[in-house]
């Protein structure tokens, strides 16, 4: 089902590993322009088409335009950033809001979110989110988000169609010039940021609200610019919306004395055996309502019993320690011996690997209500090489690559596009500062700063339960503890859905999605209103 969430997130899992820190660029390295010898040639091809949106109780028509904006110095291009823009025809632009689409990886294009969530055409899925044979087949999307929004949908370079141009392209010591630059946490943050702020530019946009949204790591690139697109491109933001956010890009490692990874898992463990038919359910739970009471029970055990057992030790009595382990392994499907065994500290790659290994399966990292048959059932290590949904990289750019043809006239046949781009996520630079003085980007506070700086900012944060790559309780945790003003707290909404990275893959939680997002968007603008009556309220209520 949600083997979709894999690709998306594919990329996703290079930060548990230790990054080459002494390669890093400094902020400033990353944001300033290299010096470039000539002219570049950008690509000219584009396709504008004229379409129907007829689905989910609304009809009316958009234009959709697929094309390239270039990036760099002026009269200097650097990179050519490939885009698809949906805008809805019967409104005042004006308006209406305009939301900036990525998805994450790093080295994913937006196709996942593009064909799979938000546009207003889709890849067909089956009920509980399965691939239906080959070959693909694109339907009208009732959930997409263009009833309430224009959407653009960005492909950072390296992903999709984008690519460095110039001198930027040239080779130098097995990359490209340019990749220092850009393939660098706060050189894709400038990048993204220099791209919205031009897009708004040449297409007269700058008196709509403007949301950006992203998914996985493209909802740490959502929270990073919470702050940075005010502050350092002029753009006010209206909101930012994060989908399966990473906020710490090094927090999966599995660190057995640092008991925050191993707390923010519980929930989502628990969540995951339930829908499997395991621990506190006894048959497969299949709807995020009747998964509510197991997940509270497991977010109560974490904090409470499970912390404590974390934090004491050894110098808890045995018996003590043998009663919370019984408990977890009651609450998250595992066998007891098994949670003795790792005493309590079982990785996202080992739950997924243990939980139905008597049944000689394996489940997704990135969506545990996906089970398949182990490859290498002799493998007892933790964890494997691969992931059940890394399998949707084909289809989905197949049913872009398709819909741009036939009904927008964009055609690149000489040109690959990269849904999911190894070799760019491979030569990201993740940490920002100096090379001696190397530091993880903290997404968090510069979220804060966005929120407490726009008191009209309005944030939404998305997770699927069975998640286990990016968990929802370790989102919880941040939001919680973010020390931001009490009037501005109700502008920050968490929502959970059932399934995993890519909830929106099953239809329940697609339409639940969909909801919600039209509460979101109908509360932009209206902070104003509550702030002068007095009131505070949850978005959306």
């Amino acid at each position: 089902m949600l083997l979709t969430l894999a690709a998306a997130l594919a990329a996703q899992a290079v930060p548990d590993a230790a990054p080459d820190v002494p390669s890093a660029p400094t902020v400033q390295e990353a944001a300033k322009p290299e010096p470039t010898g000539s002219r570049a040639e950008i690509t000219s091809e584009e396709g504008v088409a004229t379409l129907r949106y007829s689905a989910g109780g609304e009809a009316f028509d958009y234009t959709v335009k697929a094309g390239f904006l270039p990036l760099g110095p002026e009269g200097e291009p650097e990179v050519e950033i490939f885009h698809t823009a949906y805008l809805r025809e019967d409104v005042e632009a004006a308006e209406r809001p305009i939301t900036f689409v990525f998805n994450g990886g790093p080295g994913a294009a937006s196709v996942y979110l593009h064909m799979g969530a938000l546009g207003p055409m889709k890849i067909a899925f089956t009920e509980n989110g399965d691939l239906p044979p080959p070959p693909v087949r694109l339907e009208d999307n009732p959930d997409s988000w263009l009833p309430y929004t224009d959407l653009v949908f960005i492909d950072p370079v390296g992903t999709g169609f984008s690519r460095f141009v110039g001198e930027s392209a040239e080779m130098q010591g097995g990359e490209a010039k340019g990749s220092a630059k850009y393939h660098s946490v706060m050189g894709d943050l400038t990048a993204m940021g220099e791209f919205i702020e031009r897009y708004l530019a040449e297409n007269a946009r700058y008196r709509s609200p403007v949301v950006v949204a992203g998914e996985s790591y493209g909802g740490f690139r959502a929270a990073m610019l919470a702050q940075m697109l005010p502050k350092e491109h002029d753009v006010p933001l209206s909101g930012s919306v994060l989908i399966s956010p990473k906020f710490d890009l090094f927090g999966g490692r599995s660190d057995g004395l640092h008991p925050a990874p191993w707390i923010s898992r519980v929930p989502s463990y628990a969540a995951s055996a339930a829908s499997q038919g395991k621990g506190l359910s006894g048959e497969k739970v299949t709807t995020i309502e009747a998964m509510e009471e197991i997940m509270a029970e497991a977010e109560d055990f974490a904090v409470s019993d499970f912390a404590r057992y974390l934090v004491q030790g050894e110098r808890m009595p045995q018996a003590e320690q043998a009663m919370i382990l019984k408990r977890f392994a009651e609450l998250t499907g595992l066998p007891e011996d098994y949670v003795r065994t790792q005493r309590g500290r079982v990785s996202q790659s080992e739950y997924a690997s243990e939980l139905l290994r008597e049944k000689g399966q394996l489940v997704g990292i990135y969506d545990a209500t996906v089970a398949v048959t182990d490859p290498d059932p002799e493998r007892y290590e933790s964890g494997y090489q691969s992931d059940p949904l890394f399998v949707l990289s084909g289809p989905y750019r197949a049913g872009l690559v398709s819909f741009l043809s036939e009904e927008v006239g964009f055609e690149m046949p000489d040109r690959r596009y990269d849904s999911l781009s190894g070799s760019t996520g491979g030569a990201w630079r993740y940490y920002v500062g100096s090379p001696n003085r190397p530091q993880p980007p903290a997404a968090a506070m510069r979220l804060r700063e966005g929120l407490t700086m726009n008191k009209h900012l309005k944030v939404w944060i998305t997770h699927g339960a069975m998640d286990l790559q990016t968990p929802y309780f370790e989102t919880a945790y941040i939001v919680n503890n973010l020390g931001i003003p009490e009037a501005v707290r109700s502008n920050v909404r968490l929502d959970t859905y059932y399934g995993g990275h890519m909830y929106y893959m099953h239809r329940a939680s697609s339409e639940a999605f969909a909801e919600d997002a039209a509460e979101f968007f109908a509360s932009m603008g209206r902070q104003e209103e509550r702030a002068d009556s007095g009131g505070s309220q949850q978005a959306g209520e």
